[in-house]
């Protein structure tokens, strides 16, 4: 995917507005720097995400079917101005579920929050593959690739792609379209500790629900809780009836955590050689 300069996004905003136009970049900014708050002048923040035109598209598709199925998330707008490929969408009210945590919120807090977090994820298995429309992101591993080579190369993505396709290969009823990092970070919640949505829908396309629960399951365990209490809550208190593969889940989780400390090492091994 192409790395946008950062004065190529601030222009691209700008030339869309007034000069006048007041410009941030997130608390938490990530690995791409590619977000920016803008507030328009009409009482409104918008965010502006800059990415590659298949994940633009994509992610506008996903945030469709998501509304239409009732899960809370922004309704994106892809766009393209002067070359530059980004989604558009209103800011969600509240902070995100980092912060939270961060600023003191209780064990229950934290708790009833995931709690509401399963009631979507089981909303986000009723949506079937097909709904999604046949293109090159579609599949999760094809979203890996993009999001790896991205933030580190070509060739950790094409590893961590592979990887990507035999955790979710094979003809499975628990295929859908499910954002498959939900996490704190990519979490919003009202001041009150409720859940308000899901943001970074980059990681939203096909994958099999051992795959998506791994990933959320994983996040729920570092946070030094055990995870068999967000299967028995998904199991007993959603509207999905089909049980859960509990043992392929915790393996799922635990390969999650693994790659993510690798890309983590990568990632400071890759800032150390660049000073």
């Amino acid at each position: 995917m192409k790395r946008y300069k950062l004065e190529d996004c601030i222009y691209t905003i700008k030339d869309m507005y007034s000069d006048g136009v007041k410009i941030k970049m997130p608390k938490i900014t990530g690995t791409q720097n590619n977000v920016f708050f803008v507030n328009t002048g009409d009482d409104r923040e918008v965010v502006f995400k800059f990415s590659a035109p298949q994940m633009v598209m994509k992610n506008a598709a996903v945030s469709s079917l998501y509304y239409k199925h009732g899960i809370p998330a922004p309704i994106i707008s892809a766009n393209k101005h002067k070359g530059l490929s980004f989604e558009k969408y209103d800011v969600l009210p509240g902070c995100t579920f980092f912060e939270a945590i961060k600023d003191g919120m209780t064990e229950a807090q934290i708790k009833q929050v995931y709690r509401e977090i399963l009631v979507e994820f089981a909303k986000m298995a009723q949506i079937r593959p097909n709904m999604l429309a046949q293109d090159l992101l579609k599949d999760i591993n094809n979203v890996v690739y993009m999001h790896v080579s991205n933030v580190h190369n070509p060739a950790m993505g094409a590893l961590f792609a592979a990887v990507a396709y035999l955790l979710n290969v094979g003809r499975d009823e628990n295929n859908a379209v499910f954002h498959s990092d939900i996490t704190p970070k990519n979490t919003i919640v009202s001041p009150d500790g409720h859940l308000v949505g899901f943001v970074d829908i980059d990681s939203a396309s096909v994958c099999n629900k051992r795959y998506a629960f791994g990933a959320l399951a994983a996040k729920y365990q570092e946070l030094g809780f055990d995870m068999t209490e967000l299967f028995d809550f998904y199991e007993n208190d959603t509207t999905d009836v089909r049980k859960l593969n509990r043992d392929r889940i915790k393996a799922m989780a635990n390969i999650t955590n693994f790659g993510k400390r690798l890309m983590w090492k990568c990632s400071q091994h890759k800032a150390k050689r660049s000073k």
